[in-house]
């Protein structure tokens, strides 16, 4: 398991090798994806930090007061690696979702019966935590695939 700070600098160094840096939203709505489908995975928590319901969505704080700084702008940084034992497999679950906007992301995990939407409740649950046992029962794969195909078409037929 790995500190939550020590994934996101994975991200960005990968997002950024890959020619498509990303905002401090697209990190945290990343690290909310790629825990779920590196749990599903492996059967193993990512990170041990709490992910929160912010108004913006699921938030790691220490994550996003790490990269605060940056605010919509793009975090053009590259870190030593931390996670190399599954630097794969995260770099294959962002693979799935880089391309996505980060409002759709956000949308994505804004959807109805979410574990986002189940705490923040239109905001009596703001800022506190996402059990993890919420989180561990999203759908998400299947959502992911349906909505970047969604997305690919609208971009193909406009």
């Amino acid at each position: 398991m790995y500190q939550a700070v020590s994934v996101a600098r994975h991200i960005i160094t990968y997002c950024n090798k890959q020619g498509k840096p990303i905002s401090n939203l697209k990190l945290q709505n990343l690290l909310y994806f790629v825990w779920i489908e590196y749990y599903r995975r492996t059967n193993s928590e990512l990170f041990f930090e709490n992910i929160y319901a912010w108004a913006t969505g699921p938030t790691v704080p220490t994550v996003y007061y790490e990269f605060g700084c940056f605010a919509g702008l793009p975090i053009r940084r590259e870190y030593a690696e931390e996670c190399t034992e599954d630097a794969r497999i995260i770099d294959d679950i962002v693979n799935q979702y880089i391309d996505i906007p980060v409002a759709k992301l956000v949308e994505m995990t804004h959807e109805d019966g979410g574990s986002w939407q189940a705490v923040y409740q239109g905001g009596i649950g703001a800022k506190q935590i996402i059990p993890f046992s919420l989180i561990k029962n999203m759908k998400a794969k299947r959502k992911t695939v349906q909505m970047r195909l969604e997305y690919e078409n609208t971009i193909l037929h406009t």
